[in-house]
Parts: structure tokens; sequence; C-alpha cells
């Protein structure tokens, strides 16, 4: 059985959308290659997005995915995406290599289902599966959440995580303490990954995985997701992009309880001002951090402030 792998070069704030785009078509990977760094350089990493998917499935989506690909380029700096075949067997070895063990916070610990690994005894592990989802770790937003969720989560806490993508931040907000997740999606490929990977970790009876939005949202396919009205939740996370998170700010904050925390990342630093400025109304900023060109802003919920 033969393979394609389609490489596109990207920049931080590209990387994201072109991601979720290919994720439409296959399993999807970041490479961040940094050059060696000396005395004053402050050139930024090589980042390339890759998707790699049957070669039957890449023929027939080709003219599709450069539409697609063209499209964006027309708004975003994005490169010219390249398609490489691959066997069987270079397929099995290019798609793993992306993803190594995975030190993020304090103890947490992302493990790939393919790689061993030996927990220190205070370290949690999260076993995953990429499968054709966005969110495996590897990106600077998804870490900089796991690391806000390992500082800001109380025990016992509820969470909601918008976007889950491939549920990694559910399934490390239950393995950090949390009583429960609801982990919502509009994509139903995302929906299917992070509910094996919740069954994965073993934590499906502490990890509701959904279809839907806190606002009204169609999927690629021009589908509406469902929109979910109870809230209450001590924890509210959502990785995704700052003009959706801008959109979702009065959503977010009407579904987290008052005094509630709201972790909020997959920000670009040029757009940060948007997330800020949305959340002001109802929200006091707690936490900033940083990673390159990406921000995770930390709010706490205080409705009329």
């Amino acid at each position: 059985m033969d393979w394609t792998e389609i490489s596109v070069p990207v920049n931080a704030e590209t990387a994201e959308p072109v991601s979720a785009l290919l994720s439409r078509f296959g399993s999807v990977a970041i490479e961040e290659v940094r050059a060696t760094p000396t005395s004053g350089d402050s050139t930024p990493p090589v980042t390339t997005v890759r998707c790699y998917l049957l070669a039957a499935e890449a023929k027939r989506h080709q003219r599709e995915i450069e539409s697609s690909l063209w499209h964006l380029s027309q708004i975003m700096p994005i490169g010219q995406p390249s398609f490489r075949s691959l066997t069987e067997r270079d397929w099995t070895e290019a798609w793993k290599e992306y993803y190594p063990v995975l030190h993020v916070g304090r103890r947490i610990v992302i493990v790939p289902t393919w790689r061993q690994y030996q927990p220190q005894p205070e370290e949690i592990t999260i076993s995953m599966n990429p499968g054709m989802a966005f969110g495996t770790g590897l990106h600077p937003s998804t870490q900089l959440c796991l690391a806000a969720l390992e500082e800001q989560l109380q025990p016992g806490s509820t969470v909601l995580d918008v976007g889950t993508g491939t549920g990694i931040l559910s399934i490390a907000a239950v393995k950090l303490g949390a009583s429960h997740a609801l982990a919502l999606d509009i994509d139903p490929a995302s929906v299917q990954a992070a509910s094996e990977n919740a069954a994965l970790n073993q934590v499906s009876d502490k990890v509701k995985v959904e279809r839907g939005s806190v606002i009204a949202s169609d999927d690629h396919r021009g589908s509406p997701a469902p929109v979910i009205g109870t809230g209450g939740f001590d924890l509210t996370v959502a990785n995704i992009i700052a003009e959706v998170i801008a959109a979702m700010a009065d959503a977010l904050c009407r579904l987290t309880r008052p005094g509630g925390t709201i972790i909020t990342a997959g920000i670009i630093q040029e757009r940060e001002h948007l997330v800020t400025e949305a959340f002001a109304a109802n929200a006091t900023l707690v936490e900033r951090k940083v990673e390159g060109d990406w921000v995770c802003l930390c709010y706490r919920n205080q409705p009329g402030t």
C-alpha cells in the first residue's frame, strides 16, 4: 500500500490553519527545525506542516487540496505544497519520527502509542494516537495550554474543553485531578479521535466527548454543530485561534462559573488584542504565557468587571 506525503512550508501564524485544513484529508504533523543558535541570532525556526494519506486518496483529492491551499495563501503567507510518494515502510517510519516522547510543564509526559516510556513516580503520562485530529502536544499552543492546566486546575474541578482535537487537554485535566471534562469539537474526525484517546488512557468514564460548540458553528462540510447551553464549569479551555476565541468570549464567560478559570491559546501575538478586548468586560487576566510567537492567556471569570 502506497502513501503520499504533502509538505507545506509555514510560519508560526499559519501553522495551525494549514494543519486544520490538511487534517480534513489525512494525518497531520508539524515539524519545527531550529538552527544552532549563535550570538545575536534571532532566526525563527523553519516550520513545515506535513500530511500523510493513502496515495489513491491523494490523487483523488490533489486538485481540491491545491485549490484550498491556494485560496488560503491569498490571505496569509504559506509556501508551495510538495507531494512525495512513500511506500508502506517509508510511511510508517516517516509518520512516527515526528512524535517523540514529550515532557511538558513539571510532570506531564506525552507518550505516542508506539514508544516505550517508564515514568517517574510523580509524572503523569498521556498516551496519544494522533489519528487525523490536531493537537498532539507538539505544537507550542498545546504545550502552553498543558502547562497552564497544570498550574490553574484545582482537584475536583469540572472542565469544558472547546475545540478538543485529539482530546489531549481533557485527558490531561482528569489525570491532573479534574472530576470530569466535557470535550467539544465540530469536526466528527476529532470527536472520534478524542473518544479513542480517552479510551486509550482509561478515562472514558470522566471525559465525555461530543460534537458541538459554544456558538453557532459549521464544520468543513457545512454541517452545523449543536450548541451547548448548560454551564457552570470550574475551568474552561479553548485552544483554537484568536478570531474564534474572540467570537466565543461571551459564551465562554457564560458557561464558566463566576470566579472560574478560562484558558485561551492558539493565539498569535499580533492578534492577541482581539482576545484581550473580547474578554475585557467580563474577565480579568491572571496569567500570560508566551512561547515564540504564541500566547496563552488565563482569565478569572468575573462577569460585569
